[in-house]
């Protein structure tokens, strides 16, 4: 799904080209992105991972880091498909659970999650410090 700061995002996309484009070759080399493919054109990749954190997990987590169609592409299936090959790759890499990520403004992100059965796990609030509402005081 796309993303980004028209969803509400805060990653700057010129600032992080360079660390996007790493991380990404780095998944490319673990063998941890899938590509859709019709014909000879790239129309979406999936990348995934596995979660390693500071504490312990009682089943291994697998996370789809990254899912994007090109819109040309959308709703034709391909998504769906991404998504079905990054659950396989996750549930041969050891995953248990699968987790994804949007923005809460990407509604049809949420909504394509959804359709796939995913449900909310972690929901994070947040505003800008500098608040105009009356009486806030920080805690």
């Amino acid at each position: 799904m796309e993303t980004g700061q028209a969803d509400g995002g805060h990653l700057d996309p010129t600032a992080n080209d360079a660390i996007a484009r790493q991380r990404i070759a780095a998944a490319v080399a673990d063998d941890r992105v899938l590509l859709a493919r019709p014909e000879d054109s790239i129309v979406g990749f999936a990348s995934v991972t596995l979660e390693h954190g500071v504490f312990e997990m009682d089943c291994p987590r697998g996370i789809v880091e990254n899912l994007y169609v090109v819109p040309s592409a959308r709703r034709q299936g391909v998504g769906t498909a991404l998504l079905a090959a990054a659950e396989a790759r996750l549930r041969e890499l050891g995953a248990d659970v699968v987790a994804v990520e949007t923005l809460a403004a990407n509604e049809a992100g949420r909504a394509f999650y959804r359709a796939q059965g995913y449900r909310p796990h972690r929901v994070t609030l947040e505003r800008r410090v500098e608040s105009d509402r009356k009486g806030d005081t920080p805690r």
